[in-house]
C-alpha cells in the first residue's frame, strides 16, 4: 500500500491579480511541469507511472478563462540513506529551473516518514501553479499544476480525446 498521499487537484487557484496574460501557451506549460517533473524522476530513477488530469478552467490576470492541468506520477521507494542526496538534488535542479522550493518532513504513517519539496511554500502561486515531490522508503510522488495560461479547457479536452479515443463497454448479453 502506498503511504506517499497525493495532492488531489481540483483545478482551484488563489484568485490571481488583475493585469497581462503569460506569453506562455498550454503545451508550453506542460513542458514546463513535464520538464520539473523529469528533474526529479532522473534523480530518483527507477519506474513512474504518471496520470494527466486534463485540462481545466482557470481565471487569467485579465480576468478572462484559461486553462491549466495537472498531474499525479507515483515512483519506487528510496532508502533512507539515499533520500537526503535526493532531496538536495531535486531541490538544486528546481531551484536552478527558476523555483525555491520548500522542505517538509511529513508526520510519520505508520512509522514511515517522507519529507516534501513543494513550491511555493504557500501551495499556490498567483498563476495556479504548484509542484510538489515527496520521498519515503515506501514510495516517491509528484504532484503539480502547470500556470494558468491562455486556452480553453474545453476545447483541449476535446482534442485529447479526439486523438486518444477510450475503449467503450459493450453491454452486458
Amino acid at each position: 500500500m502506498v503511504l506517499v498521499l497525493a495532492l488531489v487537484l481540483s483545478g482551484c487557484s488563489p484568485a490571481v491579480q488583475r493585469g497581462k496574460n503569460p506569453k506562455m501557451d498550454y503545451p508550453q506549460a506542460q513542458a514546463e511541469l513535464a520538464k520539473l517533473y523529469a528533474l526529479a524522476q532522473d534523480t530518483v530513477g527507477g519506474s513512474w507511472e504518471f496520470t494527466e488530469l486534463g485540462a481545466d478552467v482557470c481565471g487569467l490576470p485579465s480576468g478572462a478563462k484559461g486553462a491549466q492541468t495537472g498531474g499525479v506520477s507515483y515512483g519506487p521507494g528510496v532508502p533512507l540513506d539515499r533520500q537526503q542526496a535526493i532531496i538536495d538534488q531535486v531541490v538544486a535542479a528546481w531551484t536552478g529551473a527558476g523555483f525555491k522550493p520548500f522542505v517538509s518532513a511529513r508526520p510519520p504513517v505508520k512509522t514511515i516518514v517522507s519529507t516534501q519539496v513543494r513550491y511555493p511554500a504557500s501551495g499556490y502561486g498567483v498563476d495556479g501553479f504548484t509542484l510538489s515531490f515527496e520521498v519515503a522508503t515506501t514510495a516517491s510522488s509528484l504532484d503539480g499544476q502547470t500556470r494558468c495560461v491562455p486556452g480553453d479547457a474545453d476545447a483541449i479536452n476535446a482534442e485529447y480525446q479526439r486523438l486518444h479515443p477510450q475503449p467503450t463497454l459493450s453491454p452486458a448479453p
